[in-house]
């Protein structure tokens, strides 16, 4: 991947995360993320702590593997994931990937070295659904940025040219003289 735009942080990325309470069930937790349009959510204790983070696909998957509709009297906590890997905002997109690999996750919490608090969320679907407006952006840029090179680059000849024909103007009025 071109490393500009893997270095790009995180945080111009990342997207708000939905939190639920632990407690609830999967079936409203499930009701809650169809709402609210999220694939995911973070699930949190009375005390706000992270305990786990779960996805629609992993309410769907233990419905299938357990052959049960009935998701009324399953704890989210039950089937979240619990191992939770946070990152800073200036983390990079690169960095992001490495740490979703190594530790076989797909989200990753983002959390404020200042306040401890969870800031926003980011995920490998999130990640490649974005590169294409990163990679478009940037090139728009670059290509604003030649635009400008040239311009200045031009005008530079331009002196360039200007300053020539005076320097050959004087030369040939020292040589009348």
């Amino acid at each position: 991947m071109d490393p500009s735009i893997t270095n790009i942080p995180v945080v111009t990325i990342m997207s708000e995360p939905l939190f639920l309470k632990n407690t609830l069930s999967a079936e409203k937790v499930l009701d809650i993320m169809l709402k609210k349009n999220k694939r995911y959510c973070i699930l949190t204790d009375e005390n706000y702590n992270i305990t786990g983070i779960l996805t629609i696909f992993d309410i769907l998957k233990y419905a299938v593997l357990n052959n049960t509709t009935d998701l009324s009297k399953v704890k989210a906590q039950d089937i979240a994931t619990e191992k939770i890997v946070t990152i800073t905002p200036e983390t990079t997109i690169e960095e992001a990937l490495e740490l979703m690999k190594k530790h076989k996750i797909t989200k990753l919490p983002i959390i404020d070295k200042k306040s401890n608090k969870i800031v926003g969320i980011v995920s490998e679907e999130e990640i490649v659904d974005t590169l294409p407006y990163i990679i478009e952006s940037l090139n728009d840029l670059f290509n604003y940025l030649l635009e400008i090179i040239n311009e200045e680059v031009g005008e530079a000849k331009g002196k360039e040219k200007i300053i020539a024909t005076v320097k050959v103007k004087n030369k040939n009025k020292g040589k009348n003289k």
